[in-house]
């Protein structure tokens, strides 16, 4: 193995673990279907959050939730536990030497434009930020080169070099009008050039760093191009030359994933409810959300094939490493539900494909692992001494086949978790708690209820299994303090 290969993390927003043709046959995904056959896929990754910054400072730094303070979508790690960030693992990479490359969405330092989204709709809106302004805070967490650009949303409100593209092309004005239509309950497409929609500028951005660098002085430095592709997060959006590649009427949608949940349910449940507006939820709203977002699948999946063959053709192809994750997943109206910051499979599964230099005989992993694993499987690969109380663990021991044919047991508990509330997932079973009082709100029997239907929790002969899970894995290490509300996007 190189002692200092490249790495290219590709995290797009959003992105739920089921929606990839290998496990899919309804969604196109040839390229990452390819780097799958070519390396490791993961079927059971589970994100440390079902929202993006607690998902993504968990990830920098290699620790649980309740470790970075960053609980919700307002809290980031810079105030929250600004002493993690010098083991960050891209820190950790600049030690040995390597350029550490921010291209897209990062969500891991406040930008001002997330405050002024609760103004949607608003007749004046304007840029009132800019991503440069933080770049010095990026460079804390470890990156050396910064090329940033806010959600899908959040972009509305904050400058960056796509906002500078829209607004020299005149699709600034377009972009704002659409902005103020949002609500999560529209799936049309964005009437703008694929050229200029934001995940296609993003790895446009990133194709044009690999080809700049390959030209250059430096290529012989080795680099982590970290790309974060905003999409296909909501709103389902995608430019119609990708939208047009799926026939929402032939999206196959199954009953008892459609299944609604059972009251009582907890407050973010409830939450999750009415800002899906589960109440006016048609099974025909659900096909062409998921028509939208397969196709914002599908164009990502195109960009993928265009970085591989960058690094195919440049003979750089065998010296790195390429990961294919997400911070989170997504409803797409399972249970009647759209977004994330819930517990359901759909939203804490994320997809993980892992492809090593050279490639190797795909095949996939059922263990389950979890997110903060994977920043540790980089350290392990440069033989780089972990820092104290870090919660990843390598992945290497699975990719390697030296675990195969053994009852090797990864993790025995995975843990996940969002405001007050907090899931462990063994291997027979699911258990959500609220973490501030330690009550058990949530328990689903992984083998027999693969949909999440039936809540053992509100049963009372088995509440009490649930009770004892908690006891025995989460009581003792995550501390009973309460988010303002319980819960905060």
């Amino acid at each position: 193995m190189v002692d200092n290969p490249n790495f290219i993390i590709i995290m797009p927003d959003q992105h739920r673990a089921d929606v990839l043709g290998m496990v899919n046959p309804q969604v196109k995904t040839p390229n990452l279907d390819r780097l799958a056959s070519e390396g490791v896929r993961f079927a059971n990754a589970i994100t440390q959050s079902p929202l993006c910054v607690p998902a993504r400072a968990a990830f920098l730094v290699g620790k649980y939730v309740h470790e970075t303070g960053a609980y919700t979508n307002k809290m980031f790690i810079h105030k929250t536990n600004p002493m993690l960030i010098k083991d960050s693992f891209l820190n950790l990479l600049k030690k040995r030497g390597y350029r550490n490359i921010d291209i897209g969405k990062m969500h891991l330092v406040r930008h001002h434009g997330y405050d002024a989204l609760k103004k949607a709709g608003d007749k004046n809106l304007k840029i009132i930020d800019n991503v440069s302004f933080h770049y010095d805070k990026m460079e804390e967490l470890g990156f050396t080169e910064c090329q940033e650009v806010c959600g899908k949303m959040e972009s509305a409100y904050v400058g960056s070099k796509y906002i500078d593209s829209l607004q020299e092309h005149g699709f600034l004005k377009i972009y704002h009008e659409w902005a103020m239509k949002y609500p999560i309950l529209l799936a049309e497409p964005m009437p703008i050039p694929k050229e200029f929609y934001i995940d296609y500028f993003v790895g446009d951005m990133a194709i044009k760093w690999l080809e700049n660098h390959l030209k250059s002085p430096k290529s012989d430095k080795p680099f982590c191009l970290f790309i974060g592709f905003p999409g296909p997060h909501d709103p389902f959006d995608v430019v119609k030359e990708y939208a047009d590649l799926y026939d929402p009427d032939e999206i196959q949608l199954i009953d008892e994933e459609l299944e609604e949940p059972k009251r009582p349910f907890p407050k973010y449940i409830m939450r999750s409810r009415i800002i899906s507006r589960s109440k006016h939820v048609t099974e025909d709203y659900i096909r062409k959300a998921r028509a939208m977002y397969y196709g914002n699948v599908t164009l990502i999946d195109e960009k993928v094939g265009e970085i591989r063959k960058i690094l195919e053709e440049n003979g750089v192809l065998d010296n790195t490493w390429i990961i294919y994750t997400s911070d989170h997943g997504e409803q797409l109206g399972s249970h009647k539900l759209f977004m994330k910051f819930v517990f359901y499979r759909e939203s804490v599964n994320v997809p993980l494909i892992i492809r090593p230099p050279q490639g190797m005989k795909g095949k996939v992993i059922e263990n389950d692992v979890e997110l903060i694993d994977v920043p540790t499987t980089l350290l392990d690969i440069l033989n780089i001494d972990l820092p104290p109380n870090h919660r990843g663990k390598s992945l290497l021991p699975l990719i390697m086949n030296e675990k195969e044919g053994t009852d090797y047991q990864h993790k025995e508990l995975c843990i996940s978790q969002v405001g007050n509330y907090a899931m462990g997932l063994t291997k027979k079973w699911k258990f959500v708690v609220d973490s501030s009082t330690g009550k058990l709100l949530e328990l689903y029997e992984r083998e027999h209820d693969y949909y999440e239907n039936n809540n053992l929790a509100l049963i009372s002969e088995e509440k009490h299994t649930g009770e004892q899970l908690y006891r025995k894995y989460l009581e003792k290490i995550i501390p009973k303090i309460e988010i303002p509300g319980g819960f905060q996007l």
